[in-house]
């Protein structure tokens, strides 16, 4: 930011929100940290109930943990459901 000419203000204000945008970001993994300690522990942040029949499944029920949704976990549980 501070090599940015001062007749860049777009850039300027574009990299002042991206600032802000990370700053954001890290203070809430931080709360997520506290939340859940340092400690090497395994986290459900996603999950899928099926049952499979053949060569049929059924999603009884999918959720998520709120806390973790710009990770898009649900993603990664679908495809792996559906193998």
């Amino acid at each position: 930011m501070a090599a940015t000419p001062e007749n860049s203000k777009k850039k300027l204000h574009r990299l002042e929100d991206q600032l802000q945008s990370v700053n954001k970001d890290i203070n809430e993994y931080k709360k997520i940290f506290d939340e859940f300690g340092q400690e090497d522990k395994e986290i459900a942040i996603a999950g899928i109930l099926s049952i499979q029949f053949g060569n049929t499944c059924e999603m009884l029920y999918a959720g998520m943990d709120e806390r973790f949704k710009k990770f898009m976990p649900q993603y990664k549980e679908y495809v792996e459901n559906f193998k």
